[in-house]
């Protein structure tokens, strides 16, 4: 494969990847209303998404935080969709929405393409 073939896949597959992020994000809203994770036996859809779909305890936080934002937000399932927001940045804004003086679709945009390290 030439260099540019493999760049041109590379970006193909981040695209795939991305959206089928979305779809798994919609699916563990499903997940979470339905309580499918105790009908498995975990406690918590944390336990669910660590024991059963193989997710480090991190990944797992990261992408719950990020299916409550999207559940609640359809500006952030866009910015999601289209990568302008990265799901650290959506895990973090969830989980700091009630100290945040802002309204949440401003809060959105303003966190589109930063890393969650910025100042």
């Amino acid at each position: 494969m030439k260099d540019m073939q493999l760049h041109q896949a590379t970006v193909a597959a981040s695209k795939r990847e991305k959206a089928a992020t979305l779809v798994l994000l919609k699916y563990l809203i499903q997940i979470n209303v339905r309580r499918v994770y105790v009908e498995l036996g975990h406690s918590t859809l944390h336990k669910y998404v660590v024991a059963e779909l193989g997710y480090s305890p991190a990944e797992a936080w990261t992408r719950i935080q990020a299916m409550r934002l999207i559940s609640e937000s359809k500006i952030a399932e866009e910015k999601i969709s289209s990568g302008e927001l990265t799901l650290s940045n959506a895990a973090l804004i969830n989980q700091h929405k009630d100290d945040l003086q802002q309204p949440m679709d401003q809060i959105i945009k303003d966190a589109c393409g930063k890393s969650h390290n910025s100042n």
